[in-house]
């Protein structure tokens, strides 16, 4: 199976945060810093003029360009609530609508593609799959033409309102920052989820616990850690290796975890104040993330497979996704994080 069969569960695992509060600053207003880190993936296809080259490119970099949209949905989340100024919460509204289509049509490509491939390995025809890969793509670069997505039209449109937009100043900063990764964490800590239903993001109705399930949780799990990422420094880890929950602990030494490429996190200005969080929980979050996406890969894969459209998980997957969820609750290493995060609002 390749990295992530219809979402970012490899991605997730590797997340980390700056080492202190005391790392290196970068210069520049912090606010251009995280949306420019976002912006950079997207930029790669202002090289790209027509509709069919842009196509090849992201099919063959499906797995950055989804993680670049990931990014700049991150970013906007964190602003979207700001001020009182109706005009920009539109305008950041549209662009964070905007990239989720692109991301979910790239999506699309991704996930028929993966069908594709394991029908293939495991010996079934592949090509009523590929006939939806086909129509997938022909969508991509429908949207590519008709969003301007090309040669970089869209990108500069969102690139000249950054340099415009309203923004907080440090304290009010703060402030946005972790009232947005609080709210965000808490629906993943305090809800009350189902492992017998993949659940359906767009349509996850806090009140109908049939709709919160196995996917709602790992999704409300990563928009977390992707938010903490994206604030360019407003949470860094503790300094040292102490741990508040001892069945976490261990995950400080799982290489997988805790080297990547991803772990270069940056201060954008010693200006900005910074919430200190223990690594192993940011860590726990992960790897709940990565257990869940997994489940959900295997799932999707199989109805798909088979025909089926329902949202059930099959028995034979809803046991191991009741067990990642107890482990979560019981680890509670999401309640503890959340305390830490509101300790750092007072």
């Amino acid at each position: 199976m390749k990295k992530s069969l219809f979402s970012f569960g490899t991605l997730l695992c590797s997340i980390a945060f700056s080492g202190s509060a005391l790392a290196a600053p970068v210069s520049g207003d912090w606010h251009d810093i995280r949306f420019q880190a976002a912006m950079k993936g997207l930029r790669v296809l202002d090289a790209h003029r027509t509709a069919k080259e842009a196509l090849e490119y992201l099919k063959a970099n499906l797995y950055d360009s989804r993680q670049a949209a990931f990014q700049l949905q991150g970013v906007v989340r964190l602003y979207e609530k700001f001020g009182d100024d109706k005009k920009q919460k539109d305008a950041l509204d549209k662009i964070r609508q905007d990239v989720k289509r692109f991301e979910d049509a790239l999506g699309l490509v991704d996930k028929w593609q993966a069908v594709a491939d394991a029908a293939t390995e495991r010996g079934r025809s592949a090509l009523p799959a590929q006939r939806e890969v086909r129509a997938a793509e022909a969508e991509l670069e429908k949207m590519l033409r008709a969003e301007g997505w090309l040669g970089g039209k869209r990108v500069g449109e969102i690139e000249r309102f950054v340099r415009t937009m309203k923004r907080p100043d440090p304290s009010e900063d703060f402030k946005m920052v972790l009232k947005r990764l609080t709210k965000t964490l808490g629906a993943a800590v305090e809800g009350d989820y189902n492992m017998k239903v993949l659940g359906d993001a767009d349509k996850a109705n806090e009140s109908d616990p049939d709709v919160l399930g196995l996917h709602e949780l790992r999704r409300k799990i990563r928009w977390f850690l992707i938010e903490a990422r994206v604030s360019a420094g407003s949470v860094v880890f503790k300094p040292g290796s102490s741990c508040p929950v001892a069945s976490e602990a261990p995950l400080l030494n799982v290489e997988a975890l805790t080297k990547s490429a991803l772990l270069n996190y940056q201060v954008a200005s010693p200006r900005m104040r910074s919430c200190e969080v223990s690594k192993c929980l940011v860590l726990s979050l992960a790897k709940t993330v990565e257990a869940l996406g997994k489940i959900k890969d295997e799932v999707e894969l199989e109805n798909l497979m088979s025909g089926r459209h329902d949202d059930n998980v099959p028995a034979k997957f809803s046991a191991s996704a009741d067990k990642v969820y107890a482990d979560f609750k019981r680890a509670n290493a999401g309640g503890i994080l959340l305390k830490q995060l509101e300790s750092c609002e007072k």
